[in-house]
């Protein structure tokens, strides 16, 4: 059996995000409001962002990058590892993924 994640499951987990940062309730992304904000709020600092907008359009434009050649973007573990740093994503799959522009 190849190992986990194949190009399917990552084209799966790529759509399910992307499918997610379309929906018009955008806020419900952000778990666990106490970290992931204040990691939003870092990110755009640090990518001379102006706001928040700007900031999920470069992360749509990444997953859509990295949808393109799913397994080629894929820069996680195999299997995937666990999440255990963030309470609300405790046990959870974690997907890393690496796009350049």
């Amino acid at each position: 059996m190849p190992p986990r994640p194949s190009h399917k499951e990552l084209t799966k987990k790529l759509n399910a995000a992307l499918d997610c940062l379309n929906e018009p309730d955008r806020p419900r992304v952000l778990i666990d409001k106490s970290t992931v904000r204040s990691q939003i709020a870092t990110n755009i600092e640090r990518l001379d962002l102006y706001n928040d907008e700007q900031y999920w359009n470069l992360v749509t434009r990444c997953l859509t990058t990295a949808l393109q050649d799913p397994e080629a973007t894929y820069t996680g573990r195999k299997p995937p590892e666990m999440c255990n740093s963030v309470k609300a994503l405790k046990n959870c799959e974690m997907f890393a993924f690496s796009v350049y522009d």
